[in-house]
């Protein structure tokens, strides 16, 4: 079996943001009110510290802001809305707002109806002037209640994948810019800080046009929004064949920004704020494949995107095909019936997934360059310390096989020859693993529950040398420290 030799030279770097790490995704409003949802919260920010959360729907009927439409105008209840703002700011985290869904009171059809569990109306509004006066009533009121400082801060972003069927209005892009360009001035006329963006398209679409109309109706953005899957119909996506999965994100994600680099807005930054290793039954959200997926990609992404905002961080109350029907096993909607989109598995069991999040937060902030496709290498500006992230990615449904490496220093005498060293893989950090081998529980006892959270954590730091030969089983992702003399 071959070694491949990565030669590491900590001379030349540049700053390298933890731009994969910042945003969440999670499901809808309501789900947030919910204790164990609010348990995986802290659980992230305990670990990445204050990030923003993007779930759907915080107009729907659940939350119940427009309380009643009468002659005298719209009547609004904040209480639940305040409610959702207040414990995400408690437990550390801010909101990445998106503007939606339509309530039905204002709606032009209020029956037209997502297919998701929770039956969000995806209509457009009857009347903008209207719309255009409940958003500026709900954000006037979150600048009172939190202060125009704290709300500056959060983004607003403009409906929810308006390209597909979250979006009935016809023709759907010009409906959708009408919508958006009344958004965008209700939220500017509030206050100018605040941000604003779109088009939150799937598959990356309408980037273009949608730049092209916000210049020349003079409509205020400040960000551009996508999502990509890389399971996403590829022809959707503007591939002529399927690419590999393990670069389908990276290849949309230039194409995106070359759109936005060669408009009359270059300088707009550019947010995934949807994205994971695909959804489906056989793409393995569950296990360590995410871990060596995630690593490959940010590799690619880097410089590229400014934002990634991964889809999601926790299964705990994801109602989109209902409540999930066991740890590992996702609700049965449109054919998807294993697997979980979350990082975190019902029960506040992190996936590897999650642990793979935890190593690449470990991750330095400057990135020095580095031919290897198979690792990140970076260097810490406090401590001087070299910290490398090593896969071995092996495509879905492949058998794979075991990779080695060995790592050499261009100079050896800066640093000590013991390396800190941490890896999730089928069975290190892998609860799934765990879940399989006690037989698949469909609802686990308590004891089970607490041996699944055991198998959930990542070993303790191993203490290796760097004259030792690192071997990788199949997808598994390493951290490794070198340490600054």
């Amino acid at each position: 079996m071959t070694i491949e030799n990565l030669l590491l030279d900590s001379n030349v770097s540049r700053p390298f943001p933890h731009f994969w790490e910042n945003i969440f995704g999670s499901c809808h409003a309501p789900v947030t009110l919910n204790e164990s949802w609010r348990n995986d919260a802290r659980l992230l920010h305990e670990l990445l510290g204050r990030k923003y959360i993007r779930f759907h729907g915080i107009f729907d009927r659940d939350v119940g802001l427009l309380d009643r439409v009468t002659n005298e105008g719209l009547v609004l209840n904040f209480t639940r809305l305040d409610m959702i703002y207040d414990g995400l700011l408690e437990i550390g985290l801010r909101p990445f707002v998106e503007l939606s869904f339509t309530p039905p009171e204002l709606a032009q059809e209020p029956k037209v109806l997502h297919p998701f569990w929770y039956h969000q109306c995806v209509s457009a509004p009857r009347s903008y002037s209207q719309w255009y006066e409940f958003i500026i009533r709900f954000l006037a009121h979150l600048v009172e209640r939190y202060g125009v400082n704290e709300v500056g801060e959060w983004f607003f972003e403009v409906w929810n994948e308006p390209n597909i069927d979250f979006w009935a209005g016809e023709p759907k892009f010009e409906t959708y810019c009408e919508l958006y360009k009344a958004t965008a001035r209700a939220v500017k006329e509030v206050d100018f800080r605040l941000r604003v963006g779109g088009p939150a398209t799937a598959a990356a679409e309408w980037v273009e046009p949608f730049i092209a109309f916000c210049v020349k109706n003079e409509v205020p953005v400040d960000f551009i929004s996508t999502h990509c899957y890389p399971n996403d119909p590829y022809k959707m996506l503007g591939f002529p064949e399927p690419p590999r999965l393990k670069e389908t994100v990276y290849l949309v994600s230039k194409r995106v920004r070359l759109q936005v680099e060669n408009s009359r807005m270059p300088e707009l930054p550019i947010f995934l704020t949807e994205y994971n290793a695909g959804f489906g039954e056989k793409h393995g959200l569950d296990g360590p494949y995410v871990g060596a997926w995630l690593a490959n990609n940010i590799r690619l992404c880097d410089g590229i995107l400014n934002e990634m905002a991964y889809w999601t961080f926790t299964d705990a109350m994801f109602e989109e095909g209902g409540p999930f029907r066991s740890p590992f096993q996702g609700p049965n909607f449109l054919n998807r019936d294993k697997g979980g989109f979350g990082l975190i598995a019902t029960h506040n069991i992190p996936k590897a997934g999650f642990n793979a999040f935890r190593l690449l937060h470990r991750l330095g902030d400057q990135r020095i360059p580095f031919g290897s496709e198979n690792a990140i290498l970076t260097k810490s500006s406090e401590t001087q310390n070299l910290i490398l992230a090593l896969w071995n990615y092996c495509d879905l449904g492949a058998e794979g096989e075991e990779k080695r490496f060995r790592i050499q220093l261009v100079e050896p005498e800066l640093y000590r020859r013991e390396v800190s060293f941490q890896v999730v893989d089928e069975i290190h950090g892998n609860a799934a693993n765990c879940w399989s081998q006690m037989g698949s529980p469909q609802f686990p006892t308590r004891e089970q529950i607490s041996k699944l959270q055991t198998a959930a954590r990542v070993p303790k730091h191993v203490t290796a040398s760097l004259d030792d030969v690192i071997s990788l089983n199949p997808n598994a992702l390493a951290l490794i420290e070198i340490i600054h003399r």
